[in-house]
């Protein structure tokens, strides 16, 4: 085995940073309404969810490796910071959003990467987006924020301020994402469906 220490060392560093991550917060908020939602309750719910549902009714994937995509999808905010996508990014704020969160893997990979290469490499593997797997988690993730929106009566309206207007267009773009992304994935469009216009109607009341 390598340095004891020089592991021990690491493993620490992996501890250190999984409690930095359950710090990050994101926009959205638990059942009270005010608790901001942290990357740990998502990446959670997001590999429960989408490995429960691909056990169930995808057994062609693979259910472990949905499950890893779902925990390390989104380490890199723990250096980059959460960006809100509830309105629609506007290319400028695309490409910042890209730039710190590749400068956020890079950092990973230079932690971690001599000993433990499997966080970036799955990281990396998450954004190619070039298996079935990735793609899938990549659909579940944006169901994710409809959940803890309908579970907090849609606090984060209220807390981000979002207008009537910004609301309709929400709709607009998420039936688009659907009509685009959802194609590979016929299962979950009648779950994606039911829980967008049960979101939308949380915003509405």
């Amino acid at each position: 085995m390598k340095d004891a220490e020089k592991m021990a060392e690491q493993m620490i560093a992996m501890g250190k940073i999984s409690l930095e991550f359950a710090r990050t917060d994101r926009a959205t908020c638990h059942e009270d309404g005010v608790t901001r939602e942290s990357d740990t309750d998502h990446s959670f719910m997001l590999g429960l969810t989408a490995g429960a549902f691909a056990d169930t009714f995808l057994p062609r994937l693979n259910r472990g490796r949905v499950v890893e995509f779902a925990l390390l999808h989104d380490l890199v905010e723990v250096y980059a910071g959460d960006v809100p996508t509830f309105k629609k990014p506007t290319p400028e704020i695309k490409k910042q959003k890209d730039d710190a969160e590749h400068a956020a893997l890079l950092r990973i990979k230079d932690q971690f990467g001599e000993n433990f290469p499997w966080i970036h490499e799955t990281i990396e593997e998450y954004e190619r987006k070039d298996t079935p797997e990735a793609r899938f988690v990549k659909v579940i993730d944006k169901l994710e924020a409809k959940i803890t929106n309908i579970l907090n009566g849609g606090a984060t309206i209220k807390v981000l301020n979002h207008t009537k207007e910004e609301i309709e267009q929400w709709k607009v773009d998420h039936d688009e994402w659907a009509d685009e992304y959802l194609e590979e994935w016929p299962e979950i469009r009648p779950v994606w469906d039911n829980i967008v216009e049960r979101t939308y109607k949380t915003f509405i009341s």
